[in-house]
């Protein structure tokens, strides 16, 4: 299921959010199995401005595994994709250990070696849908958004009721303000200003900030107190 929905860059979510609409580079999913509670990401990277289309897409693609059967040519790939890495993992005595204490961890059969391909290659369209309907649960997902909070807060509305904010340093923080444009302010703060730049080494430099104020937006122009932009 895992397979199917995010695991490489022929799964759904890469070959919708990236191919087919053009919203980040790259959408995956990732499965951090233990032995009580382990956890279940689904993650890409995008521009502020178009959060919204990109969730919309991320949860129709975990509604759509849940909801509906994969095809048989999916189910093939992804056998055909996890049989064919699975000796790759063994090829290094690091990489053998590992799944050993797998083993042992996970209380697996002492079998589990050279019964995985076999197992993978039975696993039937009925048992992927079966397992997403109980471990992908949309409804209680946890949104983690790195970005502009003022550009975001909209966005993010229709898919959550709490919402809290957090700085850089990891402290919570008040929500910012809806960001906003005012032709009013964006006059009052166009021509040039002086400046005074304090540097971590106790020096001050003169500076000079020009702010020209074209359409719906502020033109930026900086120059140092030597004349150099």
């Amino acid at each position: 299921m895992h397979t199917v929905l995010g695991a490489n860059a022929s799964s759904r979510l890469f070959m919708n959010l990236r191919e087919e609409k053009g919203y980040t580079y790259g959408a995956y999913s990732s499965l951090d199995a233990r032995r009580t509670a382990g956890t279940f990401r689904s993650t890409a990277e995008g521009q502020n401005a178009g959060y919204r289309r990109l969730t919309k897409e991320f949860f129709y693609e975990l509604n759509r595994i849940r909801n509906e059967p994969v095809s048989e040519k999916e189910i093939a790939d992804a056998k055909s994709y996890l049989t064919g890495v699975f000796p790759l993992r063994l090829e290094t005595q690091e990489g053998l250990v590992d799944q050993l204490l797998q083993i042992k961890m996970f209380g697996l059969p002492q079998d589990y070696l050279e019964t995985y391909r076999s197992q993978i290659q039975a696993v039937t369209i009925e048992q992927v849908q079966e397992v997403a309907k109980k471990y992908v649960r949309p409804d209680e997902a946890a949104l983690v958004i790195i970005g502009d909070g003022a550009q975001l807060l909209e966005q993010v509305k229709p898919y959550a009721e709490d919402i809290e904010f957090y700085n850089t340093a990891g402290k919570r923080k008040e929500p910012p303000a809806p960001a906003s444009y005012s032709p009013e302010a964006a006059a009052a703060l166009a021509g040039s200003w002086s400046l005074l730049i304090e540097t971590p080494l106790g020096q001050s430099i003169p500076a000079t900030l020009i702010l020209s104020n074209i359409g719906r937006r502020l033109l930026r122009e900086s120059y140092l107190g030597d004349g150099k932009r």
